[in-house]
């Protein structure tokens, strides 16, 4: 279940908080993917989820054709309810195999672990769309035994003591119960009748047998926001970026911007050699130490996680890659940000943000103003081509 996507929709106020409440209920109790559940609901029309899932920073996918190997590894019926389908192979740093999935919603960080467990290797996300992602795995072949997934939660729902009855007898006609041996007349006249409704005539509150729909409390409690961002506010260091000229200028309203959401900001060239330190915040305190900073690429980091794809948001965890990282930052906090600004997915420069107030407001932001960066540089290299 995507709630990264349930809590941008949110964070954006594409919808209310009672609207995506509902279609998380329904995706839980129905078992169905959260973005049909959105369909279903006509919460949204297919464009404008189309449209959401496509801000995504995640490599398209090319075809749709599934990787037989991969997908025999996979659970009959789990492509269909995570939409997602391996389609190739990949070799990752250390010769590691690597499974090439694409994904409608590769944000989808419950679908990327479970295709990990049964892959058993490390999973490249790709991206296609909703639409095409639904009839390529409509299209997947279903063995003759196979049982919906929807049927046997709902035996395992019913059958008492957690006992979960058979296949031969899930679905298997009972005969009826013999008729009663003791003739009515036997019974006598003063014989009670079974009751057919409580005995107790005090009012009770009622069983409901769905949850309450409101535009009060979400029926699923997701994490609050700290604050909603309307769509249409953009930062002023993004609005400039459209008509930065060089790449200097690109590199100080990208560190101006982020300064508005984090304490300390560095910003790293992704080079052969590393990804060496480039600008720095006032408050890093040493610049020259920042430019003579390197963190190798052929280790892991979450410089080399961002890298290859996504964003990261969490500690700095122990790694040797970090050591000079972290010999920079001795009081670093909890939680870092780092996104990646692109040019045709290629990540050419890496921003690292701690300090921040309102995590969850500061990572829409800061991915909003590396996105801006990816589109500035790629208008200054077709300006130069031309």
């Amino acid at each position: 279940m995507s709630t990264a996507l349930a809590r941008a929709l949110v964070l954006t106020e594409v919808l209310p908080w009672s609207s995506v409440a509902q279609a998380l209920f329904l995706s839980t109790t129905k078992n169905v993917p959260f973005l049909h559940a959105v369909l279903e609901l006509n919460l949204l029309p297919r464009e404008r989820l189309e449209e959401e899932l496509a801000r995504a920073d995640a490599p398209v996918a090319k075809t749709l054709v599934p990787d037989v190997t991969w997908l025999a590894k996979l659970p009959p019926g789990l492509c269909a309810r995570l939409l997602a389908l391996p389609v190739g192979k990949a070799t990752g740093p250390g010769g590691k195999k690597q499974a090439v999935v694409a994904l409608a919603d590769p944000r989808d960080e419950h679908a990327l672990g479970e295709l990990t467990f049964h892959l058993g290797a490390e999973v490249v996300a790709v991206r296609a769309s909703l639409s095409d992602m639904s009839a390529a795995v409509s299209a997947l072949p279903k063995p003759k035994a196979e049982e919906s997934f929807m049927e046997s939660t709902l035996v395992s729902m019913r059958a008492p003591e957690g006992i979960v009855l058979p296949p031969s007898e899930r679905g298997a006609a009972r005969p009826p119960a013999p008729p009663s041996a003791v003739p009515l007349s036997a019974s006598g006249a003063d014989a009670s009748a079974i009751p057919l409704v409580r005995r107790s005539q005090e009012p009770s509150m009622p069983i409901p047998l769905v949850r309450r729909m409101s535009d009060g409390e979400p029926v699923l409690e997701l994490r609050s926001p700290y604050s909603r961002v309307p769509r249409s506010v953009e930062s002023p260091a993004a609005i400039a970026m459209r008509t930065a000229t060089d790449r200097n200028e690109i590199l100080r309203l990208l560190l101006e911007g982020a300064m508005e959401h984090a304490r300390r900001v560095i910003l790293f060239a992704v080079r052969r050699d590393g990804f060496g330190g480039l600008l720095c915040t006032p408050t890093m305190g040493d610049e020259a130490a920042i430019r003579d900073l390197r963190v190798p690429l052929d280790e892991p980091s979450m410089l080399a996680t961002v890298a290859t794809g996504g964003t990261y948001f969490g500690p700095i965890y122990s790694a040797p890659a970090h050591v000079p990282l972290l010999a920079l930052l001795p009081a670093v906090s909890d939680s870092v940000a780092v996104t990646a600004a692109r040019l045709r997915g290629r990540p050419l420069v890496l921003m690292l943000a701690e300090g921040m107030e309102k995590p969850e407001l500061a990572m829409r932001h800061l991915d909003e103003l590396t996105r801006a960066a990816g589109e500035a540089f790629a208008r200054i290299l077709a300006t130069k081509g031309e």
